[in-house]
């Protein structure tokens, strides 16, 4: 059940000194105790991104520059911030974004997730780079609402794989991410040597995909070196066009999303190739630098997103 700010503020100002000082409030708070808590290689790899953050940066003095200007003297005692989506309501009109490799943020990895969205009735969107298979996630969520986020891989059986599983695991709509078709130049994860994946991190679909398994020389138990740059092979998928998305579409009944998208043209020719919705990206700087920022990216959503679902990516 969702609760309001007003319940959330009278818990700490109810709760003593003491059980206020338990968690943070701010998000720098947050960040901070987080740098404390994990070590380098971890903690840039989430908190840094591509290039010398130059996106990252101009991202946040996008979001610094929009304000809200409210309305006066109206009956606020009851508000409605529900939102439809593909014939599903949901309390808010937010998504938890696909986050990948969180099993070295927590040994519950995207279990802890999956199971606090579904909590707080917030969507969560699966990384396909996720530690813990997709049918994992699923047996915590009951009937939450999930989606799975999908980096195309080379492959096509692979594809048809992930995609039937996705849909046999109950998730609702499959995105596409289009913006990392190659591993993004990253100055703080080089300096650190530090490439989750190579530990097996974030091979959670990979691993238990019996089309993926049976394309390796030896299983990963064996040989996780080479499963791991074969899995890493397949997502730098840098042949994916907008044909690869017809495909994609052609594989599955569920709604298709496409991740990524920061140009008016690409939004059109999105929409000409069927997508069910728009999600304006830049991958949070991540993946490429000098990208987009948001200010320039969001532009375009009402002129060409007209009649679809559109989200941006935050």
């Amino acid at each position: 059940m969702t609760k309001n700010c007003e319940e959330i503020q009278m818990r700490f100002y109810e709760s003593g000194d003491e059980g206020a000082k338990l968690l943070p409030v701010s998000f720098h708070e947050w960040e901070e105790r987080a740098r404390k808590t994990l070590a380098a290689g971890p903690f840039d790899y989430v908190y840094g991104a591509a290039g010398a953050g130059d996106t990252l940066r101009a991202n946040l003095e996008a979001f610094q520059k929009y304000q809200i200007r409210p309305r006066m003297c109206c009956d606020i005692t009851e508000r409605d911030f529900s939102v439809t989506l593909f014939g599903k309501k949901i309390p808010l009109p937010i998504l938890l974004a696909p986050i990948g490799v969180n099993s070295i943020l927590h040994s519950d990895a995207e279990l802890a997730t999956a199971r606090a969205a579904a909590k707080a009735g917030v969507p969560y969107i699966l990384s396909n780079v996720s530690t813990r298979s997709m049918e994992e996630v699923a047996g915590v969520m009951g009937d939450a609402l999930r989606w799975f986020q999908l980096y195309p891989p080379k492959n096509h059986e692979l594809t048809k794989s992930f995609l039937k599983r996705a849909e046999a695991a109950g998730y609702s709509a499959i995105v596409i991410t289009v913006d990392s078709t190659l591993l993004g130049w990253r100055e703080r994860d080089l300096r650190n040597a530090y490439l989750p994946f190579l530990a097996g991190d974030g091979m959670g679909n990979y691993f238990s995909d019996p089309v993926f398994r049976s394309g390796l020389d030896e299983p990963p138990e064996q040989n996780m070196k080479a499963a791991v740059k074969k899995a890493l092979s397949e997502g730098n998928n840098t042949h994916f066009t907008w044909k690869e998305l017809d495909y994609i579409r052609e594989q599955t009944s569920l709604p298709v999303l496409i991740k990524g998208i920061t140009h008016p043209d690409d939004a059109i020719l999105a929409v000409e190739h069927g997508v069910s919705g728009i999600i304006v990206s830049n991958h949070g700087g991540a993946a490429a630098g000098r990208g987009d920022r948001y200010s320039g990216c969001t532009a375009f959503r009402l002129r060409s997103g007209e009649g679809q679902r559109t989200c941006s990516d935050g």
